[in-house]
């Protein structure tokens, strides 16, 4: 009896274990859809080097995506998997992205080398070998839960999608601005905040369920973005409040996996928002959120670069909009038709901020609640009551006139 060579035995070791590693059998769409969520949680350069990666738990008939930065932690459960094996693997997440952008789709099969940590890719058309590392070194994130409340998510997605414009950029020096306020208020609501040195917004809600208590929580302002980008497609959400933030999937839309968000609160002190909302409505504006719009952009593109400032001169009928810039020598005016309550008044504000403001209030006529020329003015839908909390509404600080 012939046995085969040194160099033939060689060969057929690696095709042996190659043929006996446990794998999983996945259509390509289905895999990508959840590779591009958890990519979106990835960072550069992460402080702990195994979080560049994404951690696979293969269980008989699921599969779990685990993606982590270090202030936050996605996980996504997909069951429309073929397994019969139980192992974990880290994968390199950006790698594993631009392979299954690029393949049609199809189905794929992984096969994990739990030795070396390195896996196989097999599709119709190639086969792809990754080098991954041990599942074992990836951290556990301990968290600990206070509070716990359900929404919708379309209420979520609603809520911090109106306030992240409004976060401040700079969180080396204002970590508590550079977040998303979540406050639950003794009446059962939420309330989503966030502004920055010159403007604010705020949304309220009313969840599913929830205890009437008093407390506050801060959002890091890209763990809000990831979380209302997965409350859009999440029928209810379940968040559980306490050191850390845990958001997990009640019952999810169309595609969508299954997922649990953990995030680190930012431990810091909120500033007394409210003391900017003025209590007195002495002068009252409503007008077609539409055409200010329209003509805050065409005036606005004439004014000043540094301040961008539009001044608003407001009559009963009309309010007329202005704005010059003395270096380039050009100035532009406007009038639109408003219902205006109140003195005859001359107030400016920021372009940029003031058109922020007007963006994010639902409807098509709009209140605004002016003080006085040097006091924040409050904008808000004027289908809704003024003392209904459960909306959006914007305040924008205005530009002082040189005296």
């Amino acid at each position: 009896m012939m046995r085969p060579s040194t160099h033939c035995r060689g060969l057929l070791l690696p095709l042996s274990r190659f043929l006996y590693m446990p794998s999983f059998a996945i259509n390509s769409s289905v895999l990508l859809a959840a590779v591009k969520q958890a990519n979106a949680v990835l960072i550069d350069n992460p402080i702990v080097p195994i979080y560049s990666n994404i951690l696979l738990v293969v269980q008989p008939g699921e599969l779990q995506l685990g993606a982590a930065s270090g202030e936050a932690e996605l996980s996504l459960r997909i069951t429309d998997v073929e397994a019969v094996d139980s192992f974990r693997i880290c994968l390199p997440g950006k790698l594993l992205l631009t392979i299954l952008s690029n393949l049609p789709n199809q189905p794929l099969t992984l096969h994990v080398d739990l030795i070396d940590h390195t896996s196989m890719l097999t599709a119709a058309t190639g086969r792809y070998k990754l080098a991954g590392e041990n599942a074992q070194h990836w951290p556990q994130a301990q968290t600990s839960v206070r509070t716990v409340e359900t929404v919708l998510g379309k209420q979520l997605e609603e809520a911090l999608q109106s306030v992240l414009p409004f976060v401040f950029t700079d969180k080396a020096t204002q970590p508590a601005l550079a977040s998303v306020l979540l406050q639950l208020r003794t009446d059962g609501s939420i309330r989503a905040v966030a502004c920055n040195q010159h403007a604010m917004t705020w949304h309220g809600f009313k969840p599913e369920l929830g205890g009437n208590q008093l407390a506050s929580f801060l959002l890091p302002a890209q763990v809000a973005k990831r979380l209302g980008a997965l409350a859009g497609k999440t029928e209810r959400i379940k968040l559980e409040l306490g050191d850390w933030l845990v958001a997990s999937s009640v019952l999810t839309q169309g595609p969508q996996p299954e997922w649990l968000l953990k995030a680190r609160l930012v431990d810091d002190r909120y500033p007394e928002y409210e003391n900017l909302i003025p209590l007195d409505r002495p002068n009252l504006a409503v007008i077609s959120r539409h055409d200010l719009q329209q003509a805050l952009r065409r005036v606005g593109a004439f004014a000043d670069d540094k301040k961008m400032a539009v001044e608003l001169r407001l009559s009963s009928h009309t309010v007329q909009l202005y704005s010059e810039s003395i270096d380039r020598g050009t100035d532009a005016s406007e009038e639109v038709a408003v219902d205006y309550q109140g003195e005859d008044m001359r107030i400016a504000f920021n372009a940029k901020l003031l058109g922020e403001c007007l963006s994010v209030i639902p409807g098509e006529q709009m209140r605004i609640v002016f003080s006085t020329p040097n006091r924040a003015a409050v904008f808000e839908s004027a289908d809704v009551e003024p003392s209904n909390q459960l909306t959006t509404r914007a305040l924008c600080m205005p530009i002082l006139f040189a005296a």
